[in-house]
């Protein structure tokens, strides 16, 4: 008696070409979000914000922290999309975990930018109020003589997130 073994290879066909379906149609947006709330007295989202700061606008200067770091890490991120890519293909990986690992990689690399702060520095004036809101417990950088650009209160950076749509 002869024995015959059957694998059935079509499963896990029809599971690889959903989950690269999958992958195709998921967003990952990686910044300060619409909703990310209002700033002091609620004129201006946090994205307005973070916009004026990312491009300039008015005497506020253009200090990118998403462009620069998206441009400075251009391979990385490539090299990181053909890793998950191959972990959802062969190690069978949801789609939406590999997409949400490349937002936690790349939102922490944005925070990492504004934290080892960002040229130009701040100007006299903003160094002045600073000292002078730091001399009555304000701010997350209340110490005097703190002058990170784009860290004050901390709202912005606490701001820097992602999503995967």
């Amino acid at each position: 008696m002869t024995r015959a073994t059957v694998v059935d290879k079509r499963r896990k066909w029809d599971t690889l070409k959903a989950n690269a379906a999958q992958l195709r149609n998921l967003t990952v947006t990686i910044g300060v979000h619409d909703d990310a709330g209002a700033h002091g007295d609620g004129a201006e989202s946090g994205a307005q914000i973070a916009a004026q700061h990312e491009f300039g606008a008015g005497r506020v200067p253009e200090r990118s922290f998403l462009r620069s770091t998206f441009d400075r890490n251009r391979g990385k991120y490539t090299d990181l999309i053909k890793t998950l890519a191959n972990d959802v293909a062969v190690q069978g990986q949801s789609p939406e975990l590999a997409a949400r690992k490349l937002g936690v990689i790349a939102s922490g690399d944005v925070k990492a930018t504004i934290q080892a702060g960002i040229d130009p520095p701040l100007s006299p004036e903003t160094k002045a109020a600073r000292d002078e809101k730091a001399a009555h417990g304000g701010g997350l950088a209340s110490m005097a003589q703190t002058y990170t650009p784009l860290i004050d209160s901390g709202q912005l950076l606490a701001s820097i997130t992602f999503r995967v749509d």
